[in-house]
């Protein structure tokens, strides 16, 4: 009984510390997006100036291109002197502005008219998302994008966990039959094979993000579970904010997510 006293007096102090380091470390990631510098957006009207080769000139500026249909965002296609477009959507300083599809024909050097693709209603004009010009990185050279975890494609969620971890949504950090199973497949093979149980939440746990190293140590191993553990139970209800565009960011801390999450 002592033993065990001696045993709960190191581990829930310890516990409870590791937690609050999974808190603190989590709160203060930051990662640093670089800057992107676009041009001004095409903005197209009946009577605008334009010729068939510089609004391809646009176009290809912008990395749009010509898939003969123009239905997908950025794709285009061409007739003779009429265009469909597919826009993709981006910010402007006026606010955001929708991806859509316009027809237009050229005709004497210009736009002899444009309208909705979609609708056939005749526009007064339509703007196309700018070409990137330049893009200012920090200290590392990241090409990062922050997004919400809805926005990610559902078969790179899926993808992730039928490859890595099969069972994540049926665990709590640690998966047991998984280490049961390494340790028999290790067994069978005297040791010549050997068999990964490692959760997502456990390889986030040792990626670094929480300073408890990589090397293979029962110490190691231990505080990997522990701070699995602390990382599951920590996780907020709350919902996390959006990610930002710029500058840098705190990333939500949340680190079993739901589809419906950060």
């Amino acid at each position: 009984m002592a033993a065990v006293a001696l045993g709960l007096g190191f581990l829930i102090p310890y516990t409870l510390y590791l937690n609050q380091q999974v808190t603190q470390r989590f709160g203060e990631l930051r990662w640093q997006i670089p800057t992107r510098v676009y041009a001004r957006p095409l903005v197209l009207t009946p009577g605008k100036a334009m010729d068939a080769a510089t609004l391809k000139t646009e176009l290809a500026a912008s990395a749009y291109r010509d898939d003969g249909q123009g239905k997908e965002p950025a794709t285009y296609a061409v007739n003779g002197g009429r265009f469909v477009i597919s826009s993709r959507g981006y910010n402007d300083v006026d606010g955001r502005v929708a991806p859509r599809r316009v027809e237009l024909s050229l005709a004497d050097g210009g736009v002899a008219s444009l309208r909705d693709a979609d609708n056939r209603k005749a526009l007064k004009a339509a703007r196309l998302d700018p070409a990137r010009i330049a893009t200012l990185y920090g200290q590392k050279q990241e090409e990062r994008r922050l997004i919400r975890m809805d926005e990610a494609p559902d078969l790179l969620v899926t993808g992730l966990q039928a490859v890595e971890d099969k069972d994540f949504n049926r665990h709590h950090g640690i998966d047991l039959s998984g280490i049961a199973r390494a340790v028999w497949v290790t067994i069978r093979s005297g040791g010549q094979s050997r068999q990964g149980a490692s959760t997502l939440t456990q390889q986030l746990a040792r990626s670094g993000l929480l300073g408890i190293g990589k090397e293979q140590t029962v110490t190691r191993k231990f505080n990997e579970v522990l701070c699995t553990w602390a990382s599951v139970a920590a996780r907020p209800s709350t919902a996390c904010p959006p990610a930002p565009s710029s500058g840098s960011a705190a990333t939500c801390r949340r680190w079993k997510p739901s589809r419906s999450r950060c």
